[in-house]
């Protein structure tokens, strides 16, 4: 298997840079991130940017923490239980923050999952091996 599960009870024992929460199990998969980076996404308020002089202005309205991860080779059950995690509308986060150098939690939102087929097999397809996934979750709310 190529991830862990942890309950609210033990998810402090997980050390990976993320967990995704999914009913009352959260997820984390340690064995197959090939990238994963814990960005500070920056929203600014409309009419925001450069003027005319090259003068930076406009106001900044937060900074939302942000995960963008590639996930490698996994098999077709793996990526249907993945999938299905990424597919929820929204859910709990725990992600190491690094400005802060401690994990935090909080609601994300996932943004588009784009799924890499290594071999497709026509006459079983759960033997189908998928190469590689990519994905983004941003924070719904803006860091304190």
């Amino acid at each position: 298997m190529s991830y862990e599960t942890f309950t609210d009870d033990t998810i402090e024992n997980c050390k990976d840079p993320f967990a995704i929460k999914k009913d009352n199990v959260w997820y984390s998969f340690p064995k197959t991130v090939v990238e994963a980076s814990l960005d500070d996404y920056k929203l600014w308020a409309e009419g925001s940017g450069r003027s005319m002089t090259g003068e930076s202005k406009g106001t900044l309205i937060g900074i939302f923490p942000k995960l963008q991860v590639k996930i490698g080779r996994q098999t077709a059950e793996e990526r249907a239980l993945l999938t299905s995690i990424l597919n929820q509308a929204e859910t709990i986060v725990r992600a190491y923050c690094v400005e802060r150098q401690q994990f935090e939690t909080a609601s994300f939102y996932f943004g588009d999952v784009v799924n890499k087929i290594r071999k497709w097999n026509k006459n079983d397809i759960s033997k189908s091996v998928f190469d590689s996934v990519s994905f983004s979750i941003i924070a719904n709310k803006r860091r304190s």
